[in-house]
């Protein structure tokens, strides 16, 4: 990770990056990682490379996506002591600067809970920077100046259903709840209100609902073939029809 965050350019490919936006690039000429107002949604990242699509399959995949903002604050606003169980806490002196670091634990390391539902945090982190006492001219002369900012990292993770023919391939937004029983039915079912099956009559094979029909009835036939080739049961029967001409 140290070595990614060293090395990444506005060139540089994320395959795990979606957008927002209606589209599967992660980057267009000319964009770079510059201050820009951008939606809160504009940008996730999933296990799943962006733009994935799964046919005719209803598929979800986890997402994670974040934002954050800071905030000039009073110095004596920095915490005297970094709260929490596991709180991160650092601090650096050296080349005419102070530098000091907290990042509060809110949540006692367990930020997140064993849900598939969504989940929304929220996190601290405290930086206050200083002249040191061994700075030198060049430094002062530069006019450079105390300052102390907190700043809010916002965290959103839940799952979101992947681009497939039932939703015209576009990903799905954010899904508040892991969907109960009868919507995860039809998940992974083609024939559910697909554009290439909608008007016609076609069962849906699997569902024990279903009644025979002449999809699933070919479905048998493929998997009796499979198991038997083609010497199987349905073989005898259609030889002598075919040999006396049909009759």
């Amino acid at each position: 990770m140290d070595e990614r965050l060293r090395t990444v350019t506005s060139r540089s490919i994320q395959p795990q990056l979606w957008r927002g936006n209606g589209t599967d690039q992660t980057m267009i000429a000319g964009e770079g990682f510059n201050p820009v107002p951008v939606s809160e949604d504009a940008f996730w990242v999933s296990s799943v490379p962006s733009g994935s699509t799964t046919g005719g399959l209803r598929m979800r995949s986890l997402r994670l996506n974040s934002s954050s903002e800071c905030a000039s604050i009073a110095a004596d606003e920095f915490p005297s002591k970094c709260p929490g169980q596991f709180p991160f806490h650092t601090d650096y002196t050296g080349n005419g600067i102070s530098i000091r670091v907290c990042v509060p634990d809110g949540k006692d390391g367990k930020p997140w809970g064993a849900t598939r539902d969504r989940q929304d945090i929220e996190e601290e982190m405290y930086l206050d920077a200083r002249l040191a006492s061994d700075a030198g001219d060049v430094m002062l002369d530069n006019d450079i100046q105390n300052f102390t900012i907190r700043c809010v990292g916002r965290s959103t993770m839940g799952y979101f259903e992947l681009g497939n023919l039932y939703n015209q391939e576009q990903p799905s937004g954010l899904l508040a709840q892991w969907l109960d029983p009868d919507e995860t039915d039809d998940f992974d079912d083609y024939f559910a209100e697909s554009p290439l099956t909608r008007d016609s009559n076609y069962d849906r094979p699997g569902t024990a609902s279903s009644p025979s029909g002449p999809l699933q009835m070919a479905a048998e036939v493929l998997f009796a073939l499979a198991l038997n080739g083609d010497e199987d049961f349905g073989q005898p029967v259609q030889r002598p029809k075919a040999a006396n001409g049909g009759h």
